[in-house]
């Protein structure tokens, strides 16, 4: 290709919103953790599972029990999620990464599997933010 000579009409898309397919028998849950299953290429709600990487939060209830591959948006950003009792993230984890204890909740502990939340982005009696990127390297 060479260099423009005239205005280019480039297309845009905003990283923030995805849209994925839905794990067969997974019900999607509006304000939660969402992740994408690296095997499968299908979203479903964060845990300690191998293959998952945090994507986002989900921006609808999804109830894809009966299989039918329906779509769910999540959005990337900074959010508020319970903190864990047995592994409290702490402020002196801020700049640091947490990790899924479950579908709304962060840990300092990786768990058995270490899916990685995001980044603590702040931590306060209410819970902590968290910063999710999906492709930023951590």
């Amino acid at each position: 290709m060479s260099a423009l000579t005239t205005n280019r009409d480039t297309k845009e898309r905003v990283p923030a919103f995805r849209r994925y397919l839905v794990t067969p028998g997974e019900i999607m849950y509006a304000g939660g953790i969402a992740a994408l299953n690296t095997s499968t290429g299908k979203i479903e709600m964060a845990s300690d599972k191998a293959s998952l990487k945090v994507i986002g939060r989900s921006e609808q209830y999804v109830d894809n029990s009966e299989g039918r591959n329906p779509l769910c948006e999540a959005k990337a950003g900074c959010f508020l999620f319970a903190n864990s009792a047995a592994h409290p993230v702490t402020v002196a984890s801020i700049g640091a990464k947490c990790y899924v204890e479950d579908d709304q909740t962060v840990s300092s502990s990786g768990g058995t599997n270490n899916v990685v939340a995001g980044v603590v982005f702040d931590v306060t009696e209410a819970g902590v933010w968290v910063e999710i990127q999906p492709y930023m390297s951590i």
